[in-house]
């Protein structure tokens, strides 16, 4: 003898939080004293919201975007320092404010999906966001970032080192030792910083510039860049 298992509706859910709605009416509804789930109307909206349109808005629906901080990442670049600048923005949909974060090395938004009553609410949590996950000196940009960086990896020079950044220039007899360094590291490091420097103050094309050359057998030799 077959018997059919009696089926139940599942209970419904809040459309914003998923939460569990009691019956209207019911003790848990009244025990809910408003907060979600329970105090839901005939649209399912959940009791934290003032509407359904609130409810349902999401990120998706914000048409224009502010930015209102920003603030330094770093990541893994080839061995050495990678950092971008990520603009904290935000925007307005159905009455809710939104974050998000936007960066120009394709990093997803790390903001969550927390709203806020006002735009200047909104833009409070931006500046904080952007606080707290700074990882540069006050006020320092991805780039200035990485300059110190570079310039710490150099470190000071050493007179007895091998390795040299290096000056060359198109002139005869205009080549020269800048800096000697121990590692061929902290030559390459100052010969970026100083090569930098010399693009910034001359911009165009160039007949000369700063490199690393090692010292073999009383000369300056220049390296293959690959080895």
């Amino acid at each position: 003898m077959s018997t059919t298992e009696p089926t139940t509706t599942p209970a419904p859910t809040c459309s914003r939080c998923g939460g569990w709605i009691p019956e209207e009416g019911s003790a848990a509804w009244e025990a809910s004293d408003g907060e979600c789930p329970g105090a839901v109307g005939a649209d399912g909206v959940c009791g934290a919201f003032d509407s359904a349109a609130e409810a349902e808005a999401s990120k998706d629906d914000v048409s224009t975007w502010e930015t209102v901080d920003a603030y330094v990442q770093t990541f893994p670049s080839d061995g050495a320092d990678g950092a971008c600048d990520v603009e904290v923005q935000i925007g307005e949909a159905n009455g809710l404010w939104f974050l998000r974060t936007r960066d120009d090395a394709g990093g997803s938004d790390d903001a969550t999906a927390d709203t806020y009553g006002t735009q200047e609410d909104a833009e409070a949590a931006a500046t904080a966001f952007a606080a707290e996950r700074h990882e540069g000196e006050d006020g320092e940009s991805a780039e200035a970032y990485l300059d110190r960086k570079t310039a710490e990896r150099a470190g000071e020079p050493d007179p007895s080192g091998e390795w040299a950044c290096y000056w060359t220039t198109a002139l005869d007899g205009e080549s020269r030792v800048e800096d000697r360094y121990a590692t061929r590291e902290q030559a390459e490091a100052a010969a970026d910083v100083a090569d930098k420097a010399l693009r910034a103050a001359n911009p165009g094309h160039l007949l000369c510039g700063y490199g690393v050359r090692q010292l073999v057998d009383g000369e300056w030799v220049a390296i293959d860049e690959e080895s």
